[in-house]
């Protein structure tokens, strides 16, 4: 039923358009016409035809935006059935001293959790990454944040996570990162001092770092905050929106493949668009109202149907006319029934 609401909301919006399209086109073909000036023009002020072009090209974005999205916004309005294995909602405070890539300001924030030493994290760096990094983060759509979740059991994953912040202070934390991840061998003290000297960093400044434990505390609170989040295995993610200081989004556990972020991140994208059109219509509807009151005309029965003139020509309403007075609202266009904020997408793990 949900499903069936939300494409007649749309057929709706459309059929509003398709009538507004063409009053304006019709008041674009008048007013192109030369004309005599009578006394009578002067009583009222017409729509100029640069106006209505105006709101004609308008109208006609936002009907390509609904014929575009249709399919789209159809599966991600609709509820989806509850399954074993969904992935959970969570919350996070966003903090300034994140490590990131893209865009600030990128509609979707992908966060991972991560242990230097977690074979499965390797396999996730070395595919699945590279391609979102050059589909999604490097055109502006996701923003990537790495965080730290070294395992207990895995004794040289604190260590590594440590020395890559102290990378950080020379400027280098991406680039040792990517060498830990992509090096098969557990990141021993060897392993990443080999890797520290291949990428230039000063030894003497890094080496002092390390040994005061100056990111110790860090690395800590972001497995504390994994904790609290119910994250227990690496790698771990939670890809979701950023509003002013929180985050919200879902749960992706393990080295999932390409194709169930790609879907996610799709679904989420559709998601924005999709209240990002509404918001639009909201605007476009009082421009209707306006529109409609001032040149297409409103049936009204005033002990018998009349209407106001429309542009080039002034039809009377027929016995049985719907009326309302000039100025009433339009018809609601969304089912008051219908969720105002859909759920997040969600992806079987």
């Amino acid at each position: 039923m949900i499903r069936k609401r939300n494409r007649s909301q749309t057929t709706s919006v459309s059929a509003l358009l398709v009538g507004i399209l063409f009053a304006i086109q019709l008041s674009g073909q008048d007013r192109a016409k030369p004309k005599t000036a009578t006394p009578s023009d002067s009583a009222g002020v017409g729509i100029t035809k640069d106006q209505a072009d105006g709101i004609l090209e308008e109208l006609r974005q936002i009907r390509q935006l609904l014929e575009k999205q249709q399919a789209q916004l159809d599966r991600v309005v609709t509820p989806q059935p509850s399954v074993p294995g969904a992935p959970r909602k969570v919350q996070m405070s966003v903090k300034s001293t994140w490590r990131s890539l893209g865009r600030a300001d990128a509609p979707i924030t992908l966060v991972e959790f991560a242990d230097y030493e977690c074979p499965f994290c390797k396999g996730f760096h070395t595919s699945t990454y590279a391609e979102l990094k050059k589909n999604y983060i490097d055109t502006g759509k996701v923003r990537f944040v790495t965080r730290d979740l070294p395992l207990e059991f895995h004794p040289t994953a604190s260590s590594a996570a440590e020395a890559v912040r102290c990378a950080g202070d020379q400027d280098k934390y991406w680039q040792l990162r990517d060498a830990l991840l992509t090096n098969p061998s557990a990141p021993n003290d060897a392993v990443i001092k080999k890797a520290a000297e291949s990428l230039s960093i000063e030894m003497k400044a890094f080496q002092a770092c390390l040994d005061s434990n100056k990111y110790k505390g860090d690395v800590q609170e972001d497995a504390a905050e994994a904790a609290t989040l119910h994250l227990d295995g690496t790698p771990s993610f939670v890809l979701g929106s950023t509003l002013g200081d929180k985050l919200d989004g879902i749960v992706l556990a393990g080295a999932q493949p390409y194709a169930s972020f790609d879907s996610a991140i799709q679904d989420m994208l559709a998601l924005q668009e999709m209240l990002a059109i509404q918001e639009k219509l909201k605007g476009l509807r009082q421009t209707a109202i306006q529109f409609r009151d001032d040149h297409i005309g409103y049936p009204t029965r005033i002990g018998r149907s009349v209407s106001q003139p429309m542009v080039g020509r002034s039809p009377v309403a027929s016995p049985g006319t719907p009326t309302a007075p000039p100025g009433a609202p339009l018809p609601n266009l969304m089912s008051p029934t219908a969720p105002a904020t859909p759920p997040l997408p969600t992806t079987p793990q």
